[in-house]
């Protein structure tokens, strides 16, 4: 009767053990970094955001000023899988400020990140404040559980 008592506690402290390496593996390591470029350089994209503002296709936005008063700010997330189990369907979600005009999410995902494996996100916004502090959530799922890690840029 010890061997089997000595046996189930063996058991309970490896699922234990396994439990608590998934759950501290499961959060992704997650960094912004941000490159502003004013809009004049960039005349041509301008161009066509102003057509596609003055066709409608983006809600909310109904007129943009002069091409002076913007820059394109670009954000690359850079997210690390320390976990042993993929994390899928992982996607950028960018917050929006007052000053941002249009978001333009390039490549905000989803997308799968394998296991112990590093993938990168980006998002463009066409902004009257280039200098501000940019945040957002990585959201993701590892076996089935949703996952959100809060991103802060870095300066």
């Amino acid at each position: 009767m010890k061997a089997f008592a000595k046996f189930l506690t063996g058991i309970t402290l490896v699922i234990v053990s396994l439990l608590a390496y998934y759950i501290y593996s499961s959060n992704l390591q997650v960094a912004i970094t941000q490159e502003a470029v004013p809009a004049a350089e960039k005349n041509e994209e301008f161009r066509k955001i102003l057509s596609d503002v003055e066709n409608g296709k983006y809600e909310g936005v109904s007129t943009l000023d002069s091409i002076d008063a913007y820059s394109f700010v670009t954000l690359t997330v850079s997210a690390k899988n320390f976990s042993p189990f993929p994390a899928e369907w992982a996607q950028f979600v960018e917050k929006k400020s007052d000053a941002d005009a249009v978001v333009l999410l390039t490549d905000a995902g989803p997308k799968d990140i394998d296991r112990f494996k590093e993938a990168r996100f980006t998002a463009t916004i066409l902004t009257k404040d280039p200098s501000a502090l940019r945040t957002g959530w990585l959201e993701y799922y590892i076996l089935g559980r949703f996952h959100s890690v809060e991103a802060v840029s870095e300066g």
